[in-house]
């Protein structure tokens, strides 16, 4: 493995170690409090949608690495991410 890679397997620990445990916690906490989506605000939604965008872009800018191993997942992530911000923006 050369020095790029190993630097980019690197990164990729990092974020994996920042999504990881984010998106575990957002999930538990929406299972726990299931009824946060009875009433939506729009400039609620909105406000969502430009943090997870921003999050989204964060991510893809400094990890879009389309390789065959666990990796692809951050970066799926972060496109997804972007995504769902972006529909949130625009459908708020």
């Amino acid at each position: 493995m050369n020095q790029v890679s190993s630097i980019k397997m690197i990164n990729s620990r990092q974020l994996a170690q920042l999504v990881g445990p984010t998106l575990s916690a957002m999930t538990l906490a929406e299972m726990i409090n299931l009824s946060i989506w009875e009433s939506t605000i729009p400039s609620v939604v909105f406000l969502n949608g430009s943090l997870l965008f921003v999050a989204g872009i964060s991510i893809v800018r400094v990890h879009n690495f389309w390789i065959n191993s666990w990796t692809i997942l951050l970066t799926l992530i972060g496109w997804l991410t972007l995504s769902l911000g972006l529909l949130r923006i625009v459908f708020s």
